[in-house]
């Protein structure tokens, strides 16, 4: 599997962030559904660790932590059932313009002058 993910992401929120940022944008851009609502993505922390073997438990939810303090991510759970207690992520629009390389941190760019 190739991983996408953003350098702004991976500097401000780490690359454990990062990487999951870009598999729950990919899993949105599969979703063929037009609604004038926010798309959303059913995903456990188990099937994350399970797409990046990587990455443990603690690691998935504290890069969602970060992700959702930052305003990249939001998440609800929109289960029906009372044993259901899978989130579902969508990617803010301050998180579309981070990935998209609208909104910088200058505090956090790389300096390649040497």
């Amino acid at each position: 599997m190739v991983c996408n993910y953003s350098n702004t992401i991976a500097i401000k929120y780490g690359i454990n962030a990062a990487l999951i940022t870009g598999f729950i944008k990919s899993q949105l851009d599969d979703i063929n559904f037009c609604s004038s609502d926010s798309l959303w993505v059913r995903i456990t922390v188990k099937e994350l660790t399970g797409t990046f073997p990587f990455l443990g438990e603690k690691a998935v939810r504290n890069a969602i932590k970060r992700l959702i303090k930052g305003n990249i991510l939001v998440s609800k759970q929109l289960g029906k059932e009372h044993f259901d207690h899978a989130h579902h992520y969508s990617i803010t629009a301050h998180g579309y313009a981070v990935l998209r390389g609208d909104e910088k941190d200058d505090r956090n760019k790389c300096n390649t002058n040497h």
